[in-house]
């Protein structure tokens, strides 16, 4: 079936084959003049002057004399305006910033529409003061209110203020230009003999009333691109502006039938990820080329431009040629997120009142694929992030960046604050951009990508710094990133190529007027077709309505026909969307695919199927994973118990025994990070160093009893002290707000709280209290047969204080966190079958299994000492104070052999069975702390 495009350009030759060159073609998209040209070659054989081929908007500009300038710079006139108008109640350049692009777009629209600008703004004002007016209410309006409205009663007068600065300047706007050429069409007089309009759909009043005019004069013939498919159906939105038009121009026109004449096989294919759409992309063209299929009738349509990337490294080997239409926008590359640091960077100067640089920013900056092979150049990039995390800096001064990395002394305005961002903010990018070009000119080749997104960038920011010279306005951050953005993000890449040989990759407007036999749409779903990203507008969608402006409906049925045109002369065509849902995307299949299902006629012989892509990835739940301890892992695990075997290991075995194998078996480590919120092991690393300090440089060192008179002398100095432990990873400015500095107060009041009843134990405690060591490791060594050979196992730990009262000896160990009797509480009945047993797998008798081992530990160190207790001081409940490993509260809480040979029994037991070929090193569904498990 012969092509839209190639249908008409057959007509127009037919009929202007020997004067082409006083015809003009107008057309709504660029790239359809490439095909009309190629279609014209096949009607000569000779060289020939092409007819002018142009959009419409290429059109319209062609016949302006004025300049029309870019929405940008209209906001700098508008602004002009308002401070002319509301003089000294007017906003500042920022506050006008959130409402003043909002006028334009209405202005722009009410022109192209023909709406009579005072008229619609009446009726606006009216809206608005209907909106704020309340019967139950006798007060009158506020002086907010009445400025608010007063904004509806100056709009006309905005209107023709801006419009009287813009002709001053002998500039228009896009809208004002449409209208103007309207008015002035009948006096023309460079008007080509004949125009052409080729596949036009919705149409605004201007454009309608140009065309007709020009149909009437009998110079101009229109063609629209439209089938019965979905015309014979007055409520598709698909023809819905057809039907309109059809009406105000008296039009019977009888719909070809393209649709239904050519079967169709269709594939709706549903995925759970975005790239398996790429992947999926890949397979089919593959398939194609196996089949035969003709690269050069056949197309990829981006729903979701962002595929694009992930789609070019997807196409097979067998695709010989491909074109991107498409353009691909520098907002995708690497260099987007390299602005948005720079900004990162300036907009936490603001927060956190420093001239510092906040780690997280830096280290995203020093590893930028742009900046990295920079950096590199003068010093280890890990060996930097390294002293970050060692040294716990969460600011960093920008002469150690510099002294670091000499290399971004010429970018240092990238690390000081803009006081005036709009000048010190494009010298910024000025000094980034010329660095990089340097660096990449290096690697010209490898770099080509790069160097064209750098062009783009400075090319696009370069217009709107010589807009900001043209209008120096005061500028804050958030306003100059706003301006900033406007202009660069919409810049692409154009892909030189041949648009008529080879797969065509294009986004759905791009799509206009072509036609291809095998089609591929990617990411179809809703809120990508149709795009749901409407612009605001102050007018209201009655107000809109009224007027005959376009409101969402329209929009959407724009989309509609897009969609529904572009499958008229396709026979194999192939839809992909994402069902998974996440914070942006709905996992929603575009209702025009579901509506295209339901109107389908299966007794045209077309076929729709659906099918649903899984990817098959056994390796994404970890928690179902389990080991044995095979042979290289039993030696790992020998290696383990004969270097030391520790509290905080056993129970870690007890309450998750996959943890265990990742952590203590594959040795696997917690990935470092620079700690800015003080956690819970420093919460207690610097209390118990605190303490530790105290007791040894008063009572341990001197050799002296415990008294009262020191330890009230620490309890003065104890905030002091703390502080400078915990000045060793922190800034003085990070423990002095939110969470870092309540945690620091409950420290300080822990220590005190601890010598209060320390003191409070030496005054009603007849006998003087020795330490006998601080911080000490205690080991115990055995030599168990296990599975038939014999093993070393060495049990380890470190005790926080050994203390003595007579011949009393207590090993003590301090925690930060809660602890009552029920935690350290054995039973009268611990030595009964299978009860110690129970007590090593219990799940709340971590304390208590780790008192024993220091039990353990403790005997084989010290055997010639005979009555020892083992207990904990918690700093939560301190009034407790030494909650010591205990059968009953009855009895005395002396340790004796008989309760630790039995723990020393059930301890070899558990280590045995570890080694058993029937033991498991699976995730237990009960622990609620594995780092390794995810859980």
């Amino acid at each position: 079936m012969e092509s839209f495009l190639g249908e008409k350009t057959k007509l127009i030759f037919d009929r202007h084959q020997d004067s082409l060159d006083e015809i003009s073609i107008i057309i709504p998209s660029k790239r359809a003049s490439v095909y009309i040209r190629n279609e014209f070659l096949k009607c000569f054989d000779k060289p020939f002057f092409s007819p002018e081929i142009l959009t419409i908007n290429e059109w319209i500009d062609q016949h302006t004399e004025k300049e029309i300038i870019s929405q940008t710079e209209q906001l700098f006139i508008l602004f002009q305006a308002h401070l002319k108008i509301e003089q000294s109640n007017a906003d500042d350049f920022n506050q006008f910033l959130k409402w003043g692009k909002t006028i334009l777009t209405d202005f722009d629209e009410i022109d192209r529409y023909l709406i009579e600008p005072r008229l619609i703004f009446r009726d606006l004002r009216n809206i608005k003061e209907i909106e704020n007016w309340s019967f139950d209410s006798e007060e009158p309006l506020s002086k907010s209110q009445q400025k608010f409205l007063g904004l509806w009663d100056q709009l006309p007068i905005y209107y023709e203020e801006f419009n009287a600065l813009l002709e001053e300047e002998n500039m228009t706007y896009q809208g004002k230009a449409y209208a103007d050429f309207l008015e002035n069409l009948p006096h023309n007089t460079q008007l080509k003999k004949h125009y052409y309009f080729l596949g036009f759909n919705a149409l605004s009043t201007t454009e309608k009333r140009i065309m007709h005019w020009l149909y009437r004069e009998k110079k101009a013939d229109i063609f629209f691109d439209h089938d019965s498919f979905y015309l014979d159906n007055p409520e598709h939105e698909a023809g819905y502006f057809y039907h309109k038009l059809c009406k105000e121009w008296l039009w019977k026109v009888e719909a070809p039938a393209y649709f239904d004449n050519l079967p169709k096989h269709i594939q709706s294919i549903e995925t759970s990820s975005q790239v398996s759409q790429a992947k999926i992309a890949g397979s089919v063209l593959n398939d194609l080329v196996e089949d035969g299929a003709d690269m050069s009738k056949t197309a990829v349509v981006l729903a979701d431009e962002t595929l694009l990337i992930p789609l070019l490294r997807s196409l097979p080997d067998s695709i010989e040629k491909a074109n991107i239409t498409m353009g691909y926008p520098i907002r995708f590359s690497h260099l987007q997120s390299l602005v948005d640091l720079v900004f990162e960077i300036q907009f936490h100067f603001v927060k956190f009142r420093s001239d510092k640089i906040y780690h997280k920013s830096l280290l995203k900056i020093v590893n930028h694929p742009f900046l990295r092979p920079f950096l590199n150049q003068d010093s280890s990039v890990h060996d930097f992030e390294q002293t970050i995390i060692e040294h716990n800096r969460i600011f960093i001064e920008v002469r150690d960046i510099v002294k670091t990395f000499p290399s971004l002394q010429k970018m240092i305005s990238m690390f000081t604050e803009w006081k005036n961002p709009s000048r010190e903010g494009f010298a910024c990018f000025n000094a980034i951009i010329e660095q990089l070009y340097g660096l990449f000119r290096q690697d010209e080749k490898s770099h080509q990508l790069d160097l064209e997104i750098l062009f783009h960038f400075s090319k696009a920011y370069k217009k709107i710094e010589r807009i900001t010279d043209k209008y120096p306005y005061d500028y804050d951050l958030k306003s100059f990133k706003r301006l900033f953005y406007q202009f660069w993000q919409s810049e692409s890449l154009s892909f030189l190529g041949n648009p008529i040989d080879g797969l065509q990759l294009m986004g759905i407007l791009e799509s206009r007027n072509l036609d291809f036999e095998n089609l591929l749409i990617l990411g179809l779903n809703e809120g990508n077709l149709p795009k749901t990203n409407f612009p605001n507008s102050l007018i209201p969608r009655d107000l809109k309505l009224n007027h005959q402006l376009p409101v969402e409906e329209d929009r959407q049925a724009i989309f509609a026909h897009h969609f529904y045109r572009l499958l008229l002369r396709s026979k194999r065509l192939f839809f992909t969307y994402n069902s998974n849902t996440d914070a942006l995307n709905s996992g929603e299949k575009s209702r025009y695919l579901i509506q295209l299902e339901k109107e389908i006629d299966f007794e045209k012989v077309h076929q729709f199927e659906n099918f649903t892509f899984m990817a098959d990835d056994r390796a994404a739940n970890i928690s179902n994973s389990r080991y044995h301890l095979e042979e290289s892992a039993a030696l790992k695990m020998d290696s383990r118990l004969a270097g030391g075997f520790s509290p905080s290991a056993l129970n870690k075995l007890i309450s998750c025994p996959l943890d265990f194998y990742y952590r203590y078996i594959l040795d696997l480590k917690e990935m470092q990070e620079v700690e800015e919120k003080v956690e819970s092991s420093t919460f207690g690393t610097n209390i118990h160093d605190v303490l530790e300090d105290i007791l040894k440089e008063n009572f341990l060192e001197k050799d002296l009893p415990l008294s009262i008179l020191p330890l009230k002398t620490a309890k003065r100095t104890a905030e002091k002290l703390l502080r400078e432990k915990y000045l060793q990873d922190f800034s003085a400015s990070d423990i002095k707000y939110g969470q870092n500095k309540l945690k620091f107060d409950v420290s300080v009041r822990f220590i005190q709280d601890f010598l209060d009843k320390q003191m409070e134990e030496i005054k009603y405690n007849p006998d003087p209290i020795y330490l006998v060591n601080l911080e000490e490791t205690l080991r115990a060594e055995y030599e168990w047969e296990i599975q038939g050979q014999k093993r070393k196992i060495v049990l380890e730990g470190k005790v926080d204080r050994i203390d003595r009262i007579n011949n009393h000896y207590r090993i003590i160990d301090y925690k930060s966190g809660k602890c009552d009797s029920s935690k350290v509480a054995l039973g009268a009945k611990i030595l009964d079958d299978d009860r110690m047993h129970d007590f090593m797998h219990h799940k709340d008798k971590g304390y208590a299994r780790q008192l024993l081992m220091y039990g353990l530990m403790f005997r084989q160190t010290y055997p010639d000492i005979k009555h020892f207790t083992v207990g904990i001081i918690s700093m939560v409940n301190i009034s407790s104070w030494i909650q010591n490993v205990h059968k009953t509260k009855s009895q005395a809480p002396f340790i004796d052999d008989e309760l630790l040979d039995k723990f020393e029994e059930e301890l070899q037991l558990k280590i045995e069975e570890i080694y058993s070929k029937d033991f498991l090193f699976e995730h237990n569904p009960k622990s609620l702390y594995c780092d390794y498990c995810q859980r």
